[in-house]
């Protein structure tokens, strides 16, 4: 790589850093100042390094892509505490604070504009044969993307203002629906996941925000007992054994959520999962006309680096999925009261 400075792409990229630095300055938070900001300073770095080097489109594009997740992906790690720049405010610009998916999103279709868009691109290649590769190629990526954002905006925006994390905030509710989980790790030793929601299904049951505790999870198999596993350590937690129900059908979150209306005859119920789960279980509660609030269990060490885990954007993209194909339960049954 040599110095080669073109004032063209350095125009551009000036003038992008205005725009950048009027974000900051006047906006605080919300999708502009962090996704859309983050969009656009990927292509500020690309048009800064075509303005002062010879490098080509696609090793520009690909080095600013590399560079752009690196320095997300070291926001899992202490990098600033490392570098003894925990309270500078230029390092925390630069570096960011926390891990978001979302970011990477937003680089990725920052730099697909860009192959898209830029013209030199365009001169060396012959036209149909980018509309036909290249430009599929990154429509395709764009519309997965947008197939995972999307969702992920629809299942956080409904949960807005739904979930707690203090108890005295959240409101009474007759039931709380705990979300299964497996008791035990790969390994086996027991998921954090699921004796964090052991701990505060008791909270909410001895702060009486709850009366009964309905427990939905998977027993497909003969050897595997979600609902059973839970039971046997909410009694150790001191909730009476009458005080709880057992969904032996809640295979996904869905049956879960359905399950707990058409079986349960509850419309109004507290969510009892990590705050990612319980945002996607009140978004399926709305679009079944049943109105729920969520209490977010403890996540683990490793979760809280990321705003919610990777598989979780397939999940709410799935949930959107099945509310717009009106899907339905595995099995529904006779009614169950709890009393």
């Amino acid at each position: 790589m040599k110095l080669k400075l073109n004032l063209h792409y350095l125009t551009f990229a000036i003038t992008l850093f205005i725009i950048e630095a009027c974000i900051a300055i006047f906006l605080k938070s919300g999708f502009i100042r962090h996704t859309f900001g983050d969009y656009l300073v990927v292509i500020l770095l690309y048009c800064g390094l075509r303005g002062i080097s010879d490098l080509g489109v696609w090793r520009s594009a690909i080095l600013v892509l590399i560079v752009s997740f690196i320095i997300e992906f070291l926001q899992l790690t202490s990098i600033l505490a490392v570098l003894n720049l925990d309270n500078n405010s230029l390092a925390k610009l630069v570096f960011g604070t926390t891990f978001q998916f979302t970011d990477l999103i937003a680089y990725a279709l920052g730099i697909v504009t860009v192959l898209i868009f830029e013209p030199k691109l365009r001169e060396k290649i012959n036209f149909r044969r980018f509309f036909k590769i290249k430009y599929i190629i990154s429509l395709g990526v764009l519309f997965g993307l947008l197939c995972l954002s999307i969702p992920n905006y629809i299942v956080a925006k409904t949960a807005e203002n739904k979930t707690f994390y203090n108890i005295k905030d959240i409101p009474k509710n007759k039931v709380g629906l705990v979300l299964g989980a497996n008791k035990y790790t790969s390994n086996g030793n027991i998921s954090l996941y699921y004796l964090y929601r052991v701990d505060a299904t008791a909270k909410l049951f001895q702060a009486n925000k709850i009366e009964y505790v309905l427990v939905s999870g998977d027993n497909s198999r003969k050897n595997y007992n979600e609902p059973s596993m839970f039971k046997e350590d909410l009694v150790k937690r001191g909730i009476p054994e009458n005080k709880i129900f057992l969904d032996y059908a809640g295979f996904r979150t869905l049956d879960s959520v359905v399950r707990a209306k058409e079986i349960f005859g509850q419309h109004s119920i507290t969510i009892i999962s990590q705050r990612f789960h319980c945002q996607r279980a009140i978004f399926l509660a709305n679009a079944h006309d049943i109105k729920a609030v969520g209490f977010n269990a403890k996540h683990y060490k490793r979760a809280q680096f990321f705003n919610k885990p990777s598989r979780e954007y397939l999940a709410r993209a799935k949930a959107v999925l099945d509310v717009l194909t009106d899907k339905k339960p595995k099995y529904l049954g006779n009614p169950i009261a709890i009393r």
